[in-house]
């Protein structure tokens, strides 16, 4: 049984490479691609992030299909408005929980070919999901971007919190984990 490498410069280097090439995969379909990631956590192979600048309403969905012809390693394609910064993973999953429609934005693909590294594969052969991220055009934009309350950064607990509130709140969150 193969079994994949996943040190940190093994993964980044194979992940540079497929990043252009995905880049320019997608740009024929999706000419406002913007940026391609693959993230570290799909091994920089198999999980893609992309951002575009949609013009038209079907291009999210485009820029899965053109991910998935790029490269048989691809397994879950995200494609965000340029407006999500696809480096920060917690902005991605932001614009996947508040901007998706499992019945219109998902797309599953069933027995791809695939990676014989990857492990769950058989014999090469995986299933593919991809997922449209982004604003559905016509839609009051506002109701897509994300709120901070004023100063948020600035505030310390500290501040309000006596010392033993402090470890006390520290040693819950901890079991928590």
């Amino acid at each position: 049984m193969h079994r994949p490498v996943m040190s940190r410069e093994h993964i980044t280097l194979i992940g540079l490479g497929l990043e252009v090439t995905l880049y320019l995969h997608v740009q024929h379909s999706v000419p406002t691609v913007q940026a391609v990631y693959l993230t570290p956590g799909g091994g920089c192979r198999w999980h893609a992030v992309i951002s575009i600048d949609k013009r038209l309403e079907p291009e999210g969905h485009s820029a899965i299909l053109a991910a998935w012809a790029a490269s048989r390693e691809i397994k879950l394609a995200i494609v965000v408005d340029k407006d999500i910064d696809i480096f920060n993973p917690e902005k991605v999953e932001w614009a996947v929980a508040t901007r998706v429609q499992a019945t219109k934005d998902v797309l599953i693909a069933p027995a791809f070919r695939g990676s014989y590294l990857e492990p769950s594969s058989m014999e090469g052969v995986s299933d593919v999901m991809g997922i449209d991220a982004t604003v559905p055009l016509g839609t009051l934009e506002d109701r897509f971007t994300q709120t901070y309350i004023p100063g948020e950064q600035e505030i310390s607990l500290k501040d309000y919190l006596s010392e033993e509130d402090l470890q006390r709140l520290s040693r819950m969150r901890a079991e928590q984990l």
